[in-house]
């Protein structure tokens, strides 16, 4: 599987209302929507043939607590991935589609070996 597949998997286990880049017209909610960017990890293993992946996960929802704990489950799938590393960083964010719907930012780090 890719890394795109395997992060919409975890992530549409948590909440079948999940996406890549961009929400659906007249979303529902809660919903997941996240983005994925790949760098050569050259700082690592020196041409070990890694590379470094940030996953951003927006978490919108019209509920703090609800988005708190959709929050919870995302951390733990992704720690559940033998590529994690680590939660790079999290907070509350803008969502400016909705002034009732509230988002949450968690940017994940992962580590894959190169094919």
């Amino acid at each position: 599987m890719s890394l795109k597949s395997d992060v919409y998997a975890a992530l549409s286990a948590i909440l079948p209302n999940a996406w890549n880049v961009e929400l659906p017209q007249n979303p529902t909610w809660p919903a997941l929507v996240y983005t994925t960017h790949t760098d050569e990890e050259s700082g690592w293993v020196m041409g070990g043939g890694y590379d470094l992946h940030t996953v951003t996960v927006a978490i919108l929802g019209r509920d703090t607590d609800e988005n708190g704990a959709l929050r919870d489950q995302v951390v733990d799938a992704f720690e559940q991935m033998d590529d994690f590393l680590l939660v790079e960083s999290e907070g509350d964010s803008n969502y400016e589609g909705d002034a009732a719907v509230y988002a949450y930012l968690v940017m994940i780090q992962l580590r894959t070996r190169r094919p």
